[in-house]
């Protein structure tokens, strides 16, 4: 969110979105190589937060879902060894 409005300074929206979203996405590099199809949700992540940002022009919306994606993936890894056992 930050880096997006210095990005949107030097480099106008389209492009500060795609560079922030590349960046993003890296930053979660180690996830990416355990589980590629993860690029998707992570990428996804990424527009998201960028477009929260933008419409709402505050960091804590963008955070909020980063903080909601994070507990969901949290609660199906605590509940996948009960659902196994179904």
């Amino acid at each position: 969110g930050v880096m997006l409005a210095g990005f949107t300074r030097s480099f106008g929206l389209p492009t500060a979105v795609i560079l922030t979203s590349i960046l993003f996405t890296a930053a979660h590099l180690p996830e990416l190589l355990r589980y590629p199809p993860a690029t998707i949700g992570i990428g996804g992540l990424a527009l998201l937060a960028a477009w929260l940002r933008i419409k709402t022009k505050s960091l804590f919306p963008a955070m909020a879902v980063h903080a909601g994606y994070n507990g969901l993936l949290v609660a199906l890894l605590a509940l996948a060894p009960l659902l196994q056992n179904q």
